[in-house]
This record gives structure tokens, sequence and C-alpha cells, in this order.
């Protein structure tokens, strides 16, 4: 393989993009004697990669923990709705709240009555109300949790 491939195949093992082939292939690579001079370098890195190896007592714990860490993963994803999902909700909650009080502010002005709000119309600006409610705070407690993830994310990029 040419020079500039592996260079490619490097990067992308430094991302974690490599199959295990790929990774298999540059281990056995920098372990030959027919390294390119330009990247003698990666060489010792490489063939300690590649003589390293994970106690049989700790793999399964390993891989455990990484299962673990994807079910939770995608068990979270699925709780959670996009916060444009919960925006379009408030703001199509708020339409319906005011456009209910429009229709009965409406109404009294032709009327030139007392202003009545049948029992219907104030059950559903009720229920309106409520789900803009409820929806409200499940926003600001996800709005709560974002300097939270950020901290964890902080905090992984300066252990690496």
């Amino acid at each position: 393989m040419e020079t500039e491939k592996i260079k490619i195949l490097i990067d992308r093992f430094y991302q974690g993009e490599t199959s295990h082939e790929e990774e298999q292939f540059l281990f056995d690579y920098f372990a030959s004697d027919d390294v390119a001079s330009e990247l003698i370098e990666e060489k010792p890195y490489f063939v300690r990669m590649r003589n390293m190896s994970v106690p049989v007592t700790l793999r399964p714990r390993i891989e455990q923990l990484f299962e673990d860490m994807e079910k939770e993963e995608k068990e979270n994803r699925k709780q959670r709705k996009p916060l444009w999902w919960q925006i379009a909700t408030v703001a199509a909650t708020l339409a319906i709240a005011f456009l209910i009080v429009f229709h009965a502010m409406e109404r009294n002005d032709t009327d030139n009555t007392t202003a009545t709000i049948t029992k219907e119309e104030q059950q559903a600006l009720v229920e309106a109300l409520e789900l803009l409610s409820m929806n409200w705070e499940k926003g600001l407690q996800q709005l709560e949790e974002i300097p939270r993830s950020l901290d964890q994310v902080n905090e992984i990029i300066t252990q690496q």
C-alpha cells in the first residue's frame, strides 16, 4: 500500500474510524522492516499497541461496561424529545389558547353583553394552559441539564 493511503489510514485510526482488519493491517505494517521513512516515528506506538493485550479477567468487564453505556445511550435517546419538538408544542399550545381567548373576546364584542365563556371553552382553555405549563416545565428541566452535559463533555476532553 502506498504511503499516502497509510497516512489516511493512520488518521482514521486516531479518529477511531478504522475497522479491526484495518487496525491489524497497521499493526502488521509497522511490525515489518519495510516502513516508509516518513512514517518511522509512528512505528514504536503501533508496535506497542500490537503487543499490548487486555488481561483475560478484565475483558468481560470492559465489554459489559461498553454494552451498558450503549444501552443507556439508546434509552436516553428514546426518552428525550428534541428541543425543537418541545418548542413547537409550546408554540402550538399558546396559539390554541390565544385563538380561544380571541374567539371569546370577539364573540363578546359582537354581543355587547357581559363577557361569558361557555363551559366547553373554559375547559378547553384550562386544558391548553395545563399542557402549556407541563411542556414549559419539561423544557426548563432540559435546559437545566445542558450545563451538566457540557461539564461532562469538558471533563472528557480535558482527560484526553
